[in-house]
C-alpha cells in the first residue's frame, strides 16, 4: 500500500503509514516487519523490512538507504558526465 501526500498526491512511502503509528497495531512490530537501520547521522530510521521469514535464508537491512542527493554524483558519472561538467551542473544549481 502506498500511501499519499494529499496536498502533492506525491508518494509520501511506507516508512510511517497511519495504520502503524496505532499504540493498537503492535502486529508490524511484532512480525519484524519494521527495522530500524542506523544513517549516517548515527540516528535510527525504521523501515519496512521484508515481509516473509524464510527459516534458511532470513534477511536484514545490513545498509542504510541513501541520504538525499547522496549519490548524485555517481549517478551522473554513469550517464556518462565528466567532474567537470558536474561540478558545473552544481555550480549552476541543477543538482
Amino acid at each position: 500500500m502506498i500511501f499519499y501526500d494529499q496536498p502533492r498526491r506525491r508518494p509520501s512511502g511506507l516508512s510511517n503509514p497511519p495504520n502503524l503509528r496505532d499504540s493498537h497495531s503492535q502486529s508490524a512490530v511484532d512480525l519484524g516487519l519494521l527495522q530500524d537501520v542506523p544513517n549516517a547521522e548515527a540516528r535510527h530510521i525504521r523501515l519496512v523490512g521484508q515481509p516473509v521469514t524464510l527459516s534458511r535464508t532470513p534477511s536484514k537491512m545490513v545498509a542504510r538507504p541513501p541520504e538525499f542527493g547522496e549519490q548524485t554524483d555517481e549517478v551522473l558519472a554513469e550517464f556518462g558526465f565528466t567532474r567537470d561538467e558536474i561540478g558545473a551542473l552544481k555550480q549552476n544549481k541543477v543538482v
